[in-house]
């Protein structure tokens, strides 16, 4: 069994928790999840870490045939989703009503990579990084919310990955050296995977 913690937590699910613990067993399935409510007593079988902890992004890009056997599963992307793997004007139109950058309502957009077989948690902060510079009024909620939950939505995997919720397994990864004042990422954001 392994005690996280970090200065936030991004479940997916609803707010940050303010240095919350997320439990999991050694393979990395969630056992607890705990809204200290930012009152955080140190334990020492707690790993605390400077951050933000979120899910472990999920490439929407998959093919299913490696899907398949990556997950010993079988589906493909839910047609209503939009796929965001590259940075470039034309997701202007995909993302936004218009000139004022409002996002469209109920757009259900995930984040991919163009490499179909590739599961590459640094190449996704690649990504993510490249969208934030280029749309900086997404937020980063937003966007971690894109790699994760909807990601996994779009493959239809939201049962086991995409949410820190107990029971799934979707892994854990940190994000570091981000502007906490401004909750957004900057240049030096690095990001570890933690399970």
């Amino acid at each position: 069994m392994r005690k996280f913690s970090a200065h936030y937590i991004f479940t997916g699910t609803g707010a940050l928790l303010n240095k919350g613990i997320v439990v999991t067993t050694d393979q990395g399935v969630i056992t607890e999840v705990i809204d200290t409510k930012g009152d955080f007593q140190e334990r020492s079988s707690v790993e605390f870490y400077s951050g933000i902890i979120i899910p472990g992004f999920v490439n929407a890009n998959l093919n299913t045939d490696h899907l398949s056997s990556m997950l010993n599963l079988s589906g493909s992307v839910h047609p209503k989703f939009t796929i965001l793997d590259d940075v470039n004007a034309s997701l202007t139109s995909a993302l936004f009503n218009d000139s004022h950058y409002e996002l469209h309502e109920n757009n259900k957009i995930c984040i991919g990579l163009k490499s179909k077989t590739s599961h590459d948690q640094q190449a996704m902060l690649k990504l993510i990084k490249e969208l934030l510079i280029t749309f900086p009024m997404i937020s980063l909620s937003q966007i971690v919310s894109w790699a994760t939950r909807n990601s996994a939505d779009a493959l239809s995997i939201a049962d086991q990955y995409g949410t820190i919720e107990i029971g799934k397994q979707p892994g854990l990864n940190l994000l570091s050296g981000l502007n906490m004042e401004l909750f957004t990422i900057t240049p030096n954001t690095t990001l570890i995977k933690l399970v």
